[in-house]
């Protein structure tokens, strides 16, 4: 499903503005527009609405969301809440799976209503690309994991579900937890980065205002979103 959302000011009528608002169902389930497709129909909304008397209608704001199809996978031992917490602040418009070990507390995971897929499970939906991942997040990302994913490795749900969204050409994130990294980390990273992988350590920055341990990971996850193109509200932007 996506939706776009237009404001447009009202020819000669000062302070009035026409708000349109159209969700577009897909035919096909789990399909979703591509960006060129998203950008036409929005101008021809504008041009439409121009048509119909709505003069001077250059857009005031336009919004489009997409409800994505996110994977987030833990891998490592340190920085699983942070995995954990990232997952749970996915919006829920948004379908989403949790990968984990099989030596995770998968009983309690699923009392909570996680969609829970384990590293075993290699033949489960995200190893395949027809099941249509637009993101992957690998929250932490272990070293062990990280070259498994550099070098082509698919042994596992994780590695897999990477080798596949980096053949489709969707949005892989990483963010590696090690302190400090080696030269065998950094290269890794970086020949991952010249394939349009997003690496992301949880690096924490100064300027939002953060005043507790929850602010601090509010922020990270949020910069994290923002990557993705997830709509949220967990830190102070900017001014």
């Amino acid at each position: 499903m996506v939706t776009f959302q237009s404001q447009f000011r009202r020819g000669g009528e000062t302070g009035r503005h026409a708000r349109l608002k159209i969700s577009w169902a897909f035919a096909r389930e789990g399909s979703s527009p591509s960006p060129g497709t998203i950008a036409g129909v929005a101008q021809g909304l504008e041009h439409l609405l121009a048509k119909e008397g709505v003069a001077g209608s250059n857009p005031v704001s336009r919004s489009i969301r997409l409800a994505l199809k996110i994977a987030l996978a833990i891998s490592g031992a340190s920085g699983t809440q942070l995995g954990l917490k990232a997952y749970n602040l996915i919006p829920a418009a948004h379908e989403k799976y949790l990968i984990i070990n099989k030596n995770a507390n998968i009983v309690s995971l699923k009392e909570q209503n996680y969609n829970i897929l384990t590293n075993e499970e290699i033949w489960a939906g995200p190893a395949s690309g027809s099941f249509g991942l637009d993101a992957l997040m690998v929250v932490p990302c272990s070293m062990n994991t990280l070259a498994k994913i550099a070098v082509g490795i698919a042994d596992n749900l994780t590695t897999r579900a990477a080798s596949v969204v980096i053949k489709e050409q969707k949005k892989l994130l990483l963010a590696p937890r090690e302190l400090p990294f080696s030269a065998i980390a950094l290269e890794n990273m970086l020949k991952l980065s010249r394939l349009n992988v997003i690496i992301a350590p949880p690096i924490l920055g100064y300027y939002s205002n953060t005043q507790t341990l929850e602010d601090m990971e509010n922020f990270i996850i949020g910069k994290w979103f923002d990557i993705l193109g997830i709509e949220h509200n967990l830190y102070e932007r900017w001014q």
